[in-house]
């Protein structure tokens, strides 16, 4: 049986809009002159990649997304042994879908609780890899990286404590959420990728959430991030529960 599960995608593009939010700040052209005061001041771009960068370095982490009312993921991630234990509820026609994961190492397990699959895999866990379902790219930098941030496409501006990344000319962030239906390209009616992406830091210079604007053609959806440092066990199910997916 192939799985190829909701909560993949949905989760690889939060991560990927993390990894994927970009932009720079022109610099204010300066005189050519010896006399020219220096100055300390860093730009949104700075200070947002070295959030970025400070958090990716951390082990462990929460996170929670919201899409609209109709999808919820609760994740913990231990980047350190690449394992992760995911929650994705979806609601549809009424109905509501519940899909557990466990990411460990290289191995996936996914049990449908509710809808679904639910019924025909009588409480069983799915084994795939985690290659396969994109989810590697939990653990290799991806979810903080602040390389994208390089791209002079779009633009980082600051209030307060909140960065916003906004595409400006022909660039765009993502096209992201074409993952959500199992990978492949986005639907020719779909979002082209969100219009705009806030990130929120933290007293502690931590990544604290985000809201990505326009994240499908109709929703905004908000991911919060927390308790990093604390510990996560993520262990296999018992070989009796687990089939090969």
């Amino acid at each position: 049986m192939k799985i190829r599960p909701f909560a993949a995608g949905a989760l690889l593009a939060a991560v990927a809009i993390v990894g994927s939010a970009c932009g720079k700040d022109a610099a204010p052209d300066t005189p050519a002159s010896s006399d020219a005061p220096a100055t300390s001041e860093t730009t949104a771009v700075d200070e947002l990649t070295a959030a970025l960068e400070k958090t990716g370095a951390e082990k462990t982490l929460k996170m929670a997304m919201d899409l609209g009312e109709v999808v919820r993921i609760e994740a913990e991630i231990d980047n350190a042994a690449s394992n992760a234990r995911m929650t994705t509820t979806t609601e549809a026609g009424g109905e509501s879908n519940v899909i557990e994961m466990l990411v460990i190492g290289p191995n996936t397990y996914v049990q449908y609780v509710s809808g679904g699959l639910a019924e025909q895999m009588k409480g069983k866990w799915a084994k795939v890899t985690t290659a396969s379902l994109g989810q590697d790219g939990l653990f290799n930098g991806e979810m903080f990286s602040a390389e994208p941030l390089s791209d002079e496409g779009v633009k980082v501006t600051k209030s307060g404590s909140d960065y916003t990344v906004v595409p400006s000319g022909d660039s765009k962030i993502g096209g992201l959420f074409g993952e959500l239906g199992g990978g492949g390209e986005p639907a020719p009616d779909s979002s082209g990728g969100p219009t705009s992406v806030v990130f929120t830091v933290g007293a502690d210079g931590l990544i604290s959430g985000m809201k990505i604007v326009g994240a499908t053609p109709d929703e905004t959806a908000t991911v919060t991030f927390s308790d990093y440092g604390a510990p996560v066990v993520v262990e296999e199910p018992d070989a009796k529960d687990v089939v090969e997916g």
